[in-house]
């Protein structure tokens, strides 16, 4: 499924349906990772996780609009677990447990 350059295009589950807020993440235990705001002259946003805690993405148009979400699963510590790579140009914040790894690079 592909969406507009502003849009999500989503390959594999989009968990994106009952969504918790930002604030139940955190009350969850979960600690804000890292965070890449929009960026229109973004052409690849990659997002691999590297440790064995779930982690959590929440996407956006870098406004709170148009919020959807996915989870990256762990493996191991130190290893690379599962990984999201979109041409998406919103904000892409990610939260974890503390100490959780998380790779995030932008071309």
């Amino acid at each position: 499924m592909s969406g507009s350059s502003d849009g999500p295009v989503i390959l594999g589950v989009s968990y994106s349906v009952n969504l918790p807020t930002v604030a139940e993440i955190l009350a969850a235990g979960n600690v804000l990772l890292a965070t890449a705001p929009r960026n229109p002259q973004r052409t690849q946003i990659s997002v691999e996780n590297q440790s064995a805690a779930t982690l959590i993405l929440v996407c956006d148009r870098g406004d709170d609009t148009g919020i959807w979400q996915r989870l990256l699963t762990g493996v191991g510590a130190g290893q690379q677990g599962a990984d999201w790579t979109s041409p998406f140009i919103g904000r892409v914040r990610v939260y974890g447990a503390t100490g959780a790894r998380v790779s995030v690079v932008e071309i």
